[in-house]
């Protein structure tokens, strides 16, 4: 259909009214005439789908061919707003719509005024984490968000006597035409339980986790457009489900609501954006929530890239471990540190400056070839410096007046140091630093 669409620069309308009839036929089982934009809501949504469905078989592709590094971007929220609005803006088909939806005499604003916000965020975190992956397929960059799928986002907010009431929002109850279901993609995340210890065969110490309680994470995808449509990443929510509906033997003697416990603490995960931590069970709530975001993710992460991919996966999730997110997200300085392996950052650190003007340098200073074989550099037993020791910017020891033998004779075998030698050590130690 995407094919079809556009001829160069002009826009064909056939094939987008021929779509809409279609859908009008099949997804809601009746023949084309007189229509509400009730009604014609969810053919025009199916139809805006079909074809981010073409884009985004697109640019996979091509992400494929080219071998690109992908970037994960997780976030307990995402603020996307209303998503048929959102890419008709972006796939800039608003004028085209407008015409076909007027010969069903129906008015494109009164469409758009049916859907509701997707309630999947409720703050700056959310809106900033939607522009982000809005930015990223503009740019034609490899992003993909991750999050939960909320089955109550958003409340809805009332005023009764002066004070607010808060009722859940139901932004799912008309269904949402712009899923990409992808139960086979399922990950199971397991929880609590404990750690047993045994031994094997040979007797080696072998660790397991026990007694864990199995959650499913069925995913759930939302195409995500760039602006003017070359580019379609898109977001993936995953909504916990148990791995057992209910207990059947605990159902026939009558205990209903026991019997389906496990369905409703599992679920319990994804049905609320933010439960309240006012008390304990809240505050366990959101752990469990962060804990299953992060651990679906992962695992649809390494599903995803394996093989030759795996390699630039476990790059960003080493450049995850300090700052929570790709050090190309927290600027070029940054993201230059990153990547310099762990001898060279510290040798670009700057010198540590004490008292007396005299510059201290912290760092581990490397052995070159000559200090390993001697001083003299032709492999005689010349005197290593000791690589932890603090040394000043001219390569002295911090003690420049400490006898060596004194210094060896210290770590000596066997050699018992008094208590007043070594309070005299540390004394002398604190002079060399006010001097």
């Amino acid at each position: 259909m995407s094919a079809d669409l556009f001829t160069g620069k002009r826009f064909n309308p056939e094939p987008l009214r021929e779509s809409i009839l279609r859908h009008i036929h099949y997804a809601l089982a009746r023949p084309g005439g007189s229509l509400v934009p009730r009604e014609l809501f969810k053919p025009l949504s199916l139809t805006i789908r079909d074809y981010l469905i073409d884009g985004l078989l697109k640019t996979e592709r091509h992400y494929r061919e080219e071998n690109v590094k992908r970037l994960g971007y997780l976030s307990m929220e995402f603020l996307m707003g209303r998503w048929l609005s959102d890419n008709l803006c972006n796939l800039e088909l608003g004028d085209e719509c407008r015409s076909v939806l007027a010969e069903f005499g129906v008015k494109l604003e009164d469409v758009l005024e049916l859907e509701p916000d997707a309630g999947l965020g409720n703050g700056g975190l959310g809106r900033l984490a939607a522009c982000f992956l809005e930015s990223l397929a503009t740019m034609g960059l490899p992003g993909f968000g991750y999050g939960i799928d909320y089955e109550y986002g958003m409340f809805k907010q009332e005023i009764v006597g002066g004070f607010q009431r808060e009722k859940p929002d139901q932004w799912k109850s008309e269904g949402t035409p712009f899923y990409i279901e992808r139960p086979q993609d399922f990950c199971t995340v397991p929880m609590y339980g404990r750690l047993q210890s045994s031994r094997d065969s040979h007797g080696n110490r072998r660790q397991s986790w026990v007694d864990s309680k199995i959650v499913v994470g069925v995913p759930n995808d939302l195409p995500v457009a760039g602006y003017g449509g070359d580019t379609v990443n898109f977001l993936r929510l995953f909504t916990a489900r148990a791995s057992e509906d209910f207990d059947i033997e605990i159902f026939n003697r009558g205990d209903y609501i026991r019997a389906v416990e496990q369905k409703i603490a599992s679920e319990n995960i994804s049905r609320v954006l933010y439960p309240s931590d006012s008390v304990l069970s809240g505050k366990e709530l959101r752990l469990n929530q962060e804990y299953f975001l992060v651990a679906c993710a992962l695992r649809d992460l390494s599903r995803r890239e394996c093989h030759a991919a795996a390699a630039a996966v476990c790059r960003r999730l080493q450049e995850l471990e300090r700052g929570a997110k790709p050090a190309e997200l927290r600027g070029d300085q940054a993201a230059g540190r990153a990547r310099q392996p762990r001898r060279q950052q510290a040798a670009a650190a700057p010198a540590v400056t004490r008292g007396g003007g005299r510059r201290l340098s912290w760092r581990r200073p490397a052995l070159d070839v000559e200090e390993r074989a001697g001083v003299d550099g032709a492999g005689g037993v010349g005197e290593r410096r000791n690589p932890w020791k603090p040394q000043r910017a001219d390569g002295r020891t911090r003690h420049p007046d400490q006898r060596r033998g004194r210094q060896r004779a210290r770590h000596r075998p066997g050699h018992q140091q008094s208590g007043w030698r070594h309070q005299r050590h540390r004394s002398a130690a604190r002079r060399c630093w006010r001097t």
